[in-house]
């Protein structure tokens, strides 16, 4: 899926590895600014039960869009959900039996410095 849709206040999902210790995390964003390929972020505490890589909830993060994991449809502007409408329809199909919660891709590992 093209990232052209994606504007601050989406959220989205990075995997994000602790250099240290070999420990990664999948941590959802709410992107705060897009400039040149690289957002900015702050890790929301969504599903997050213990912070195993050294990044508390709140604090501002910078990752690529390849380091992006998923994009949760639902939880996006009404913007967003309406440029990516015909994507979710095209993709749930008719009889299919499920829906779509968000966008997965196979991202690359962010690695902590």
């Amino acid at each position: 899926m093209p990232l052209r849709p994606l504007f601050p206040s989406c959220t989205v999902r990075v995997i994000i590895q602790n250099p240290d210790d070999k420990c990664a995390e999948a941590v959802y964003f709410e992107i705060t600014k897009i400039k040149d390929g690289t957002f900015w972020g702050i890790a929301q505490d969504t599903y997050r039960l213990h912070d195993w890589i050294g990044l508390t909830d709140g604090q501002q993060m910078t990752f690529r869009k390849e380091h992006i994991n998923e994009i949760p449809i639902v939880w996006q502007p009404k913007a967003f959900q309406k440029a990516v409408g015909g994507l979710v329809a095209q993709a749930n199909g008719k009889g299919k039996g499920y829906g779509i919660t968000g966008f997965r891709g196979v991202a690359g590992l962010y690695r902590r410095k």
